[in-house]
Parts: C-alpha cells; structure tokens; sequence
C-alpha cells in the first residue's frame, strides 16, 4: 500500500496461459486419486472380483479401421521383433521400428509413435519375444501408458484383448487393471476382438488356412469361433477340424 493508497491490479482475463494443461491434467488426476500399488492391485481384485468404472467397452471390430480419433496400444517384447501375432500387423502398418530402438525400450514402459494426430503405443511388457509377461509388468506398462495418455491429451484409445493371445494372461485380469488403472481419467478405451491375422512368415505354409480351404464350405463359422487376438486358437481349431474329418 504505497503512499497510503491501495495498490491496484489489474488482470487479463483474455491474456495467454503460460502453464501447461496436459500437466496440470496429469497433476490434478494424480492429486484425487492416489495410484495403487500391484500388491494392492491384487488384494483388492484377486478372489475372480470385477472391477467396473466404465472405462473399457467391448466390440467384435477391426482396431485397424477405426477412425483417427482413436489412438492405438499393443504389446510388444524389448527386442521389438514384432515377428507373430497383432505386433507384425501394426510393424507392417506403421514400421518406423528403428525410431522405436532410439526411444529406449525397458520393460514396464511405453514407447509411442506419432500418425498425424494420433499416437500408436508400444506397451513393452517383456524382454523377449519367444518369452512370456507377468501380470506386474502388464501393471507397470499401464501406469505409464496412462502418464503418457493424459500428459498428450489422448481421451480415446483402442487396443486389442492386450496380452491374452499368445502372451496366454488372463483378460478378466488385465481388464481390471484397465477399470482401475484409468478410472477417473476420462478416457475410454475401446477393446476390439476382432483383428487381422498376423502376416504370414514368406516361404512358409500357413496351415490355418491351408485346412479351411481343404475342408470347404461351412468353416468361416469355426474359424470365427475360434478367433482371437492373435488370429485363431489353434488347438482348439484343430480338435475341431479332426472331429470333422472323420464324420
């Protein structure tokens, strides 16, 4: 108070934010609602429970045809091989796997790809191809998924059944860290049960298709029965083909 005279002033109401909103988001997100730990995780969810908070919805759709407002996730080993499965889909789609190398990849984090307004995500959830994930690191994944989704602004992500086609984990499972992990946040994901195969290895013969074609008509309905994440459950495809062959 100057001069006896109280000091007056004067604020810009249209004037630029200066701050950052995805932090501030990620901030005030973090603020109202502590992130649990695995072992809490666990207890919490672990006698066949289901967590339901409106996070994830489920539908039989290609994930590879869905508008741009969808960013896309996938899991991936450290090694970024991508060779079988969902994961050499979205390498022949998207490639840039040598960028990918540049990011660092660790178990337990995200790398991402930027395709025009959308981000594609790399969920590293093991060391190796030819190895298997465990449930915490699917757990750490998606922590970091969810940083990096609401420090981008990202409100809509589309994912296959992550980890449950040839990773073998259990879906009800990794839902409910979805629901749990990202309640709160406001962003959906939509979980596709439909995808393409994966790309056939050249020079080798791929016997799924091989078997449908000998046995002819009526089989789309088997092979739609058994398809998966990855394409088709082969041994449960094939107890069926040979139940076939011999009626």
């Amino acid at each position: 108070m100057p001069n006896g005279k109280p000091r007056v002033v004067h604020f810009n109401r249209l004037g630029r934010y200066n701050g950052n909103n995805h932090a501030d988001g990620v901030r005030r997100v973090t603020e109202q609602r502590k992130e649990v730990s695995y072992e809490e995780f666990q207890r919490m969810y672990g006698d066949n429970k289901v967590a339901s908070f409106g996070v994830t919805i489920e539908r039989q759709q290609d994930l590879f045809t869905l508008s741009s407002e969808y960013s896309l996730a996938h899991c991936v080993a450290a090694d970024l091989r991508m060779s079988r499965g969902i994961a050499s889909v979205f390498k022949a789609k998207f490639g840039q796997v040598e960028k990918l190398r540049e990011l660092g990849p660790r178990v337990g984090r995200v790398l991402w790809l930027r395709d025009q307004e959308r981000f594609i995500y790399y969920l590293v959830t093991k060391k190796l191809s030819s190895g298997k994930p465990d449930y915490r690191e699917m757990w750490n994944s998606l922590l970091d998924l969810k940083r990096r989704v609401l420090w981008s602004g990202i409100r809509k992500i589309a994912m296959p059944r992550i980890g449950c086609g040839l990773d073998g984990l259990e879906w009800r499972k990794v839902r409910n860290m979805l629901e749990e992990i990202f309640q709160g946040t406001g962003v959906q994901i939509l979980v596709c049960r439909f995808n393409p195969k994966s790309i056939p290895t050249p020079g080798t013969v791929d016997c799924r298709r091989t078997a449908l074609r000998d046995l002819g008509h009526g089989l789309p309905t088997i092979a739609n029965e058994f398809r998966d994440e990855i394409g088709f459950n082969e041994g449960a495809m094939l107890q069926r083909l040979h139940l076939l062959r011999r009626v």
